[in-house]
């Protein structure tokens, strides 16, 4: 998590640094800081137009009775995409609008379902795996039966 955490702080922006520094010096800091601030504008713009047509979708799939999985993971994606979008930088301006397409969203969101479901079924997130606590997972899990021996274990008591 720590490697993560270090390349997502670091690394991803020292990338985006130089390669605007790049594009500064070939193109221009005034061009650079223009294309900049239009990705930025399109961005909050496709980021707001598509969250707005995900919140419909959501209303419309409860209004029917179902559970709105797929809306919801869509607008968590638009929600990455826009926070991808409005940060400076060609790199993170390629992913947030990979997600905010619809097309390519929904190709990502297909993805992000199997990969979890995999998870899921692989038992990766269990109580205690996914972050719950000590006892959450000893309880639920059936250990405490186990450990503290409740129950149809009394082989354990001498009868004097």
């Amino acid at each position: 998590m720590f490697i993560r955490l270090f390349l997502l702080f670091t690394i991803i922006p020292l990338v985006e640094l130089a390669i605007l520094m790049k594009l500064g010096s070939m193109f221009g800091v005034f061009h650079t800081i223009a294309v900049v601030i239009l990705t930025g504008i399109i961005g909050a713009y496709l980021a707001r137009d598509q969250g707005l047509r995900v919140i419909n979708e959501i209303q419309t799939t409860l209004a029917k009775g179902r559970v709105p999985a797929d809306p919801l993971i869509e607008g968590a994606l638009i929600l990455v995409a826009s926070a991808f979008l409005l940060t400076p930088g060609v790199l993170t301006d390629i992913c947030g609008f990979a997600l905010v397409m619809p097309l390519s969203r929904k190709v990502i969101r297909d993805f992000l379902k199997a990969y979890f479901a995999e998870k899921i079924a692989k038992g990766f997130y269990s109580a205690g795996q996914s972050g719950g606590s000590w006892f959450y997972s000893k309880t639920y899990s059936g250990d405490l039966r186990k450990e503290k021996r409740i129950g149809k274990d009394d082989d354990d008591v001498i009868d004097v």
